[in-house]
């Protein structure tokens, strides 16, 4: 989707998308399956020269201008998903509450794999993911849970100094300082 729409702005001459909107929505039958849509705004700056690939972010104009004002660029949307399968133990349970291990387990295993395809995917484009956005999901399938992590977030990098006393969004380090 991300692809389709950085084609899309090449095409009409932009230097970029900005307020990318991932929506998503899992496949009936298959639970581990996701399908995105990709929306934003394209946009050119004026007097500006031809990029040789346009930039994607999540981030709406005024962010971007304080992205900017920081040192930094937008590089790329990327994006992480992880999705784990936990299996329960057949018993029942009446007037009392307890703590489903394997869940809570695939649950946090989700997550970490989407950390890490995050990282991955992203550090040869830049320094950092900045305003990193997770949706969570559970779906029922057998005898278990299947748990869906997926994190959105926008690649940049350090263009000049900037001042970083007040960056604009939080910021998640893909190598040490």
């Amino acid at each position: 989707a991300l692809e389709r729409l950085e084609a899309e702005t090449r095409a009409l001459g932009g230097h970029g998308v900005i307020g990318i909107r991932l929506r998503f929505h899992y496949l009936e039958g298959l639970p581990s399956t996701i399908e995105f849509t990709a929306l934003g705004t394209a946009v050119r700056r004026e007097g500006a020269g031809d990029l040789a690939r346009p930039f994607t972010s999540h981030l709406d104009g005024q962010a971007l201008l304080k992205l900017i004002q920081a040192g930094m660029v937008p590089v790329a949307a990327a994006v992480g998903v992880g999705s784990v399968q936990a299996e329960f133990p057949r018993w029942s349970m009446s007037g009392s509450s307890m703590e489903l291990r394997p869940f809570g387990d695939a649950v946090e295993m989700s997550r970490r794999l989407a950390s890490d395809r995050l990282v991955r995917a992203s550090r040869s484009w830049g320094w950092a993911v900045l305003g990193t956005l997770a949706s969570i999901s559970t779906q029922g399938e057998g005898e278990g849970e299947v748990s869906n992590t997926v994190l959105t977030g926008t690649v940049v990098r350090r263009f000049a100094s900037g001042r970083w006393d007040h960056l604009p969004l939080p910021v998640m380090r893909l190598s040490r300082p």
